[in-house]
């Protein structure tokens, strides 16, 4: 049996298709025994961030991309904040965010 795809479009914002997307990934991973690849499309990279561990977060972006990201956030970043302690604060802001969208 090929490939399914499975998509989730819309042009309104804040309908879930992050949260869905994520969440039925995981579900057919875990529960199923699927193989799954999430595409995130989005410019905001929401599920990107969703499915990255701590040590991923930290390695694959740079001191200013966990800045600017961490500002986009609205998290109050100072000139002399580094990376290591905007992603100690970032990891668990995305998780708390990622468990109220549940």
């Amino acid at each position: 049996m090929g490939a399914k795809i499975i998509a989730f479009l819309n042009f309104k914002g804040g309908v879930g298709k992050t949260a869905n997307t994520v969440n039925i990934g995981a579900c057919l991973a875990l529960h199923h025994k699927k193989k799954v690849l999430v595409v995130d499309l989005d410019p905001q990279c929401n599920s990107t961030y969703w499915l990255l561990r701590y040590s991923e977060f930290e390695e694959k972006f740079s001191e200013t991309q966990v800045r600017d990201f961490a500002k986009i956030l609205g998290m109050k970043v100072s000139k002399t904040s580094k990376k290591t302690s905007l992603v100690s604060k970032l990891v668990p802001y995305l998780q708390r965010h990622y468990e109220n969208t549940r």
